[in-house]
């Protein structure tokens, strides 16, 4: 009886008494305490959203668990996984961005070094695929993911010529001409 005398207000139907949720908030702000003390991002998180679904305020929680995010995000160890995925997904474009990342983020990074031994051999496997090619889409293609893998323009220059010279014969040969009278 004592429990059901005293509703709590705005607990988005969850009903209860006022005792209940001042219960369950304090249950909630010491899961956070506990997680902010112990550095847990993954508890903080799961804090976050029952203090949220309380109706608790958590914007302070909320900043705390971004800076532990981006912190755990540009942590050495999780720089060295990120390279290790990037260099999973064998692509050059990718491993390229995820370099650049890390060597802002960890520029003594001993990862780096597998890395961009990695991209290199990209890059120089991207080389012969423009030499041998032919196609004209292919080769622009080609072109296209050797800059974004880090080639400098002035070592495609040649073969950006050569796409140039290729797209301009197709477009004189797709050109109509006039039909013949018979």
């Amino acid at each position: 009886l004592k429990h059901t005398a005293h509703l709590a207000v705005g607990q988005r139907g969850m009903g209860g008494c006022e005792s209940c949720a001042s219960g369950r908030r304090k249950e909630v702000e010491r899961l956070i305490d506990d997680a902010k003390r112990h550095g847990d991002c993954r508890n903080l998180r799961d804090a976050i959203r029952q203090a949220e679904a309380e109706g608790m305020d958590v914007l302070a929680a909320r900043q705390l668990y971004a800076e532990m995010a981006k912190q755990e995000r540009q942590s050495p160890e999780r720089a060295q996984e990120m390279l290790r995925w990037a260099a999973s997904t064998q692509d050059g474009v990718i491993l390229r961005q995820v370099i650049e990342e890390v060597e802002t983020l960890c520029p003594d990074s001993l990862s780096l070094v597998p890395a961009r031994k990695r991209l290199q051999e990209y890059q120089e496997e991207i080389k012969r695929k423009i030499c041998r090619t032919q196609d004209t889409q292919k080769l622009s293609l080609f072109l296209d993911r050797a800059r974004q893998m880090g080639i400098p323009s002035a070592e495609l220059g040649e073969h950006f010529r050569r796409f140039e010279e290729g797209a301009a014969r197709a477009s004189k040969s797709s050109i109509a001409e006039p039909p013949v009278a018979l």
